[in-house]
């Protein structure tokens, strides 16, 4: 603040310099201000996509390991269809990896440039002629040039910070949607429907389960089912890929009444008339 106080005499004794480097260190500092800020919201978008294309890596070399054995026995495309997926992945993460690195680079480049091949030469530029033409002594140009330095710097104090809005809000983007998805994740998606065990022996030959009016799709499967009783016991359920079998145990372990109750994925859809889906009569009336 002492030295941005200073500026008014420099002004007064100099005003043809100030009318001149002023301008031209303000638009300058303008425009990188307005570049580093769009490659700062640059950066943040494909730092994003690079976390997201690394965990869809992860999970698709997770799942594949898991299944080496099938795919071995599938043959030669489906190994040679496997290592060109994991190579797309893997050249996808490195291309954004290498443009955000070159960005990064750029951005501080432009910065360096403004600041030393611009506003430092300006300055400097200016004190040297004054000094030629004897205006000033060589003492006093540390002090005007820390002057005007100080007093620029304070005026684009606020140009400069839009680097680190952009980043703030980036970060608050990515704050909103964590808290969306939160808000999700509370949200059970269960059925009101309950499945128990008969007390009794004597009870073992009434229904367990009943189900009625169970209408459900998955991607282009479609099953409806009546109205279908199943007393205790042990079942092999069967039929071709893409039936609805394993749709059909997600569906009755996202009953309400579990103890570990499993949410519906948002893939399964169900059309819930107006009588309950699923009723337990394992605990049957007298």
């Amino acid at each position: 603040l002492p030295k941005v106080m200073l500026l008014p005499l420099v002004m007064a004794k100099q005003p043809k310099m100030i009318a001149q480097i002023f301008p031209i260190i303000f638009f300058t500092d303008w425009l990188k201000g307005k570049a580093v800020s769009y490659m700062t919201n640059r950066i943040e978008e494909l730092e994003k996509d690079i976390q997201e294309l690394n965990a869809v890596r992860s999970k698709v070399e997770s799942f594949d390991l898991k299944n080496a054995e099938l795919l071995h026995r599938s043959g030669p495309g489906a190994m040679d269809f496997t290592k060109q997926r994991w190579l797309d992945l893997t050249v996808k993460v490195q291309m954004k990896m290498v443009v955000s690195t070159l960005t990064s680079r750029t951005k501080g480049f432009f910065s360096f440039i403004q600041r030393n091949f611009v506003f430092s030469v300006f300055v400097d530029c200016a004190l040297a002629q004054l000094m030629a033409l004897g205006k000033i002594v060589a003492a006093d140009i540390f002090v005007f040039s820390r002057a005007i330095e100080d007093a620029v710097d304070m005026a684009l104090m606020r140009s400069r910070s839009e680097a680190e809005l952009a980043r703030m809000m980036t970060q608050i983007s990515n704050l909103k949607e964590l808290s969306d998805v939160w808000k999700s994740a509370k949200q059970r998606s269960l059925l009101p429907c309950t499945l128990g065990a008969n007390k009794t022996t004597s009870e073992s030959s009434k229904a367990l389960v009943e189900v009625k009016n169970l209408l459900y799709s998955r991607g282009s499967a479609a099953v409806q089912i009546d109205n279908m009783e199943l007393p205790a016991g042990i079942y092999a359920l069967t039929g071709p890929n893409g039936s609805g079998k394993s749709t059909l145990f997600r569906i009755l372990m996202s009953c309400d009444t579990n103890d570990r109750p499993i949410d519906i994925p948002l893939s399964i859809s169900i059309s819930e008339p107006s009588e309950t889906l699923l009723e337990n009569i394992g605990e049957n009336e007298a």
